[in-house]
């Protein structure tokens, strides 16, 4: 039983370290998520500002810069698609870790099994001796009895 608790008391620790992997990466894609959110703001009011732009005159949307508008838009739904592929690849890693946790947890309770099971085929070698010492212990009052009319032949003679 103790090398159970000892064997239970390594598991929670690699546990506790995956557990510490998942929660940085979930920390990660809601930073990621937060961004895409930012992003997603920004190129709202981007294209509110270009439709607004839109309504001026060709010379005004020049001069205000609509030709940067465009680029800007560009580099925004660039930036929001990189940060969607990273949260996607921060979830896959998620999976892994999590299908990786399991795992080890898998391997480690077939692992105890077997310890407990070897401790098991141990224990019945063990335990035969206790049992004769029982069955001793049944004996001597078998023996009393069988002493006990011993004496009473001896006054006989």
């Amino acid at each position: 039983s103790s090398s159970s608790s000892s064997r239970r008391g390594v598991r929670p620790i690699r546990c506790q370290g995956a557990n510490k992997q998942v929660e940085s990466i979930s920390q990660k894609i809601a930073s990621v998520e937060a961004e895409n959110a930012k992003l997603k703001a920004k190129l709202e009011r981007v294209k509110s500002t270009r439709k607004a732009e839109e309504k001026k005159t060709m010379a005004t949307k020049k001069a205000a810069g609509g030709g940067g508008t465009d680029d800007e838009i560009d580099e925004i739904e660039r930036l929001r698609r990189e940060n969607e592929e990273l949260r996607r690849l921060a979830e896959e890693r998620i999976r892994v870790l999590t299908a990786r946790q399991q795992a080890e947890e898998a391997e480690e309770e077939a692992d105890q099994e077997e310890v407990d099971a070897v401790l098991e085929d141990e224990r019945p070698a063990e335990e035969p001796a206790p049992e004769p010492v029982e069955a001793a212990a049944e004996e001597p009052e078998e023996e009393v009895e069988e002493v006990v009319p011993e004496p009473e032949l001896e006054p006989e003679p």
